[in-house]
This record gives C-alpha cells, sequence and structure tokens, in this order.
C-alpha cells in the first residue's frame, strides 16, 4: 500500500470505494475491479485478488451448458403474480448469478439487445433462492435462470486487520454467509499450524517470537465442507523485533564487573535504562 495517493487510472467517471474490493466506471461506460475477490465479487470470472483494475465485460458467446440451472440441484424455478421469482434445488448457501433474457438461444445471449437483467444473490440454507427482477426492458416471454458463482466451492475467510501487539496478532474477518465455524492457521517455515476452532469474526494468535514471519489463514467451515487451505491466499507479516524497556532492563542486569568492554546491544540498553520515564509506568 502507499501513504500518498497513486494514480492508477484515467477518465474516470464515477467510482465507488469498498473496505476490501473497489469499482470505476471510466467516462466511455467501461467497468473496471479490483482488491480482494471473495465469493468472486469483481466479478472477473475468478476469485484471485487483483492489485490492478481489470476490466469487467460480459461474454458474448456462451453454450448451452453454460445457460442452464445446473441440472445436478434439479433447481425449478416459479414466479408470483406479484413479480417475486422463486428457484428451489439450488446448493445451499451460495452465490449465484442471476439472468433474464429474451431468449436463451440466442446467438450473442449476453448481448445488450437480448440481455434483460442481471443481478447477484444467495441462496439459503435450504437451497432456495428468491428475488424480483426490474429492469426498463421488456420481452413477450422472458426467460430467467441462475448460474452457480464458484460450482459449490467454499472460500477461506477474507481478513480483514492484521493487528500485530508485542507476541501477538490480532485478526478479524468478514463473515462468510452461512459459516458453521472458522478455523484459524498459522504459517510456520511453510507449515499449516492450526490455532483454534472460533465462531466468531476475530482471534488474537498469541505466543509468537518477535523477528519472526508468520502467515495468517482462516479457514471457512458450511454444511460440513471446509475451504481449501492455500498459502497464496495467506496473509504475511514480520513481528518487529523491538525491545521493550524489560528487555533493555535486562540486558543491563547481565553486565558484570568483569566486563571491560560493552558491546553495542550493551550500550544501547544502558542508554534506553537511563533515558527512559519510569513515571509513564508507575
Amino acid at each position: 500500500y502507499s501513504k500518498v495517493p497513486i494514480k492508477i487510472m484515467s477518465n474516470v467517471a464515477s467510482v465507488s470505494l469498498g473496505v476490501t474490493y473497489s469499482a470505476c466506471i471510466t467516462e466511455n461506460g467501461e467497468l473496471y475491479t479490483w482488491g480482494c475477490n471473495s465469493y468472486g465479487r469483481l466479478g472477473n470470472g475468478s476469485t484471485a485478488k487483483s492489485k490492478v483494475p481489470i476490466k469487467i465485460t460480459i461474454p458474448t458467446t456462451a453454450t448451452e451448458e453454460s445457460l442452464s440451472i445446473t441440472e445436478e440441484t434439479n433447481g425449478e424455478i416459479s414466479t408470483s403474480d406479484s413479480g417475486v421469482t422463486t428457484v428451489t434445488g439450488l446448493l445451499p448457501n451460495e452465490v449465484y448469478n442471476i439472468y433474464s433474457m429474451c431468449s436463451r438461444t440466442a446467438d450473442e445471449p449476453f448481448s445488450d439487445d437480448n440481455l434483460l437483467y442481471i443481478e447477484q444473490g444467495v441462496s439459503d440454507s435450504s437451497g432456495t433462492l428468491t428475488f424480483t427482477i426490474s429492469s426498463d426492458k421488456s420481452a413477450v416471454n422472458p426467460q430467467i435462470f441462475v448460474k452457480a458463482l464458484n460450482g459449490g466451492e467454499v472460500n477461506n475467510a477474507q481478513l480483514t486487520k492484521l493487528s500485530p501487539s508485542g507476541t501477538s496478532v490480532k485478526l478479524a474477518w468478514e463473515a462468510a454467509e452461512g459459516a458453521e465455524k472458522y478455523t484459524v492457521y498459522t504459517v510456520r517455515n511453510g507449515i499449516f499450524v492450526k490455532e483454534a476452532d472460533v465462531s466468531g469474526t476475530s482471534y488474537t494468535v498469541t505466543d509468537l517470537v518477535k523477528g519472526t514471519e508468520y502467515g495468517f489463514i482462516v479457514q471457512t467451515h458450511i454444511n460440513g465442507e471446509e475451504s481449501v487451505l492455500k498459502k497464496s491466499e495467506a496473509l504475511f507479516i514480520m513481528l518487529d523485533d523491538e525491545k521493550t524497556i524489560e528487555d533493555y532492563i535486562e540486558i543491563v542486569n547481565g553486565i558484570t564487573d568483569d566486563t571491560a568492554i560493552l558491546t553495542d546491544e550493551e550500550l544501547e540498553a544502558v542508554e534506553k535504562v537511563l533515558e527512559y520515564d519510569y513515571s509513564k509506568a508507575a
């Protein structure tokens, strides 16, 4: 990150800034997104995060397979007189793209002329998704379908804060829809080490070693499934090897009458002990 503004794009007409991801629209109507990408929120067809803006496009071609309501779930669609559409038989607690089209068999189903509506929603614990389509376009017999964004994959929780303090690090992360629990792991020398199972969205890892690099990742558990631990998704920090006044006092106490020449560390400790304002600790 940078403490000063850095220009990353030109010709931006509007921008929306989130905590972990952002989006903007250029003067010629192009959409760009960047940041964290849990649940595919950037809309670029993946779940990989991006530090630079990525242009988002709606595909102009699609196969009949990609236009179906995942046959494995036997999804069924119904629309009430009030315009509320309900889809049942889907994967529970899953993110879905919602589409309404003039025709699913059009040569270019995602073209502006054919696409009436697109939105994103999350199915409930029973695999039911409800939504109301609102569009300024109309069609004689619009066709509605939904498609799972991640194919049922459970993602690791999105970390929002790493706050080191001495030999501890406090973690905070975004709540995942439908999560039963989270498992906090550290990455030490390339190995995942389980720290704790928690039900909330924060946890403090203690008894760490200063001057050591640690990775942190939070595994999500949803409906008996768990996210896959990936080192590429872990956030790494180096614990500062900064000494406390107690550390300096210990060094000074180790200086004996037999010490002929003080080391640089011992000299620094003596200076710190002499300069320390002990009234702050009272």
